[in-house]
């Protein structure tokens, strides 16, 4: 029992020895600032985004599309929508390039051609069939790195 002080002393020794817990305490801490601090910089950096997206005829026009998009009913005008917005945006450049080292041309286009066939076909049966074996990584080389 007269031990018993210097026990208690040595485990509380070893227990700050193993688990530093001032040090995780601090990092904690600091963790936490530099997550809020990353929270409010995203914050302010999407309202100074919107505020300057407002001064642009563009941007105006493209959220206004978007607006549009959550609308309407049809997937047709979904996509009409859609790839207007794609060439505001310059994100259709990649199309026109035949030679685009980021994806199959040939493959793609058969396989597209293939499932509009089917569509028009109305045949679901083989329209399921051949877009589960589709499902796949790397199909027709769209996770081919940029050259």
């Amino acid at each position: 029992m007269a031990q018993m002080p210097l026990l208690k002393k040595l485990a509380t020794e070893a227990f700050q020895t193993v688990f530093v817990p001032k040090v995780i305490a601090r990092q904690l801490v600091v963790l936490v600032a530099l997550e809020a601090g990353m929270v409010t910089l995203n914050q302010i950096s999407a309202l100074v985004q919107f505020v300057a997206s407002s001064f642009s005829s563009r941007s105006r026009l493209i959220r206004q599309m978007i607006a549009e998009q959550q609308k309407v009913v049809t997937q047709d005008d979904w996509m009409d929508l859609a790839e207007r917005i794609d060439n505001i945006q310059g994100n259709d450049v990649w199309r026109s390039d035949p030679e685009c080292a980021l994806y199959e041309r040939e493959r793609l286009t058969a396989r597209i051609d293939q499932f509009v066939h089917l569509m028009r076909r109305q045949d679901i049966f083989d329209l399921m069939f051949v877009l589960r074996g589709s499902i796949g990584r790397n199909k027709f080389g769209l996770l081919h790195e940029v050259r």
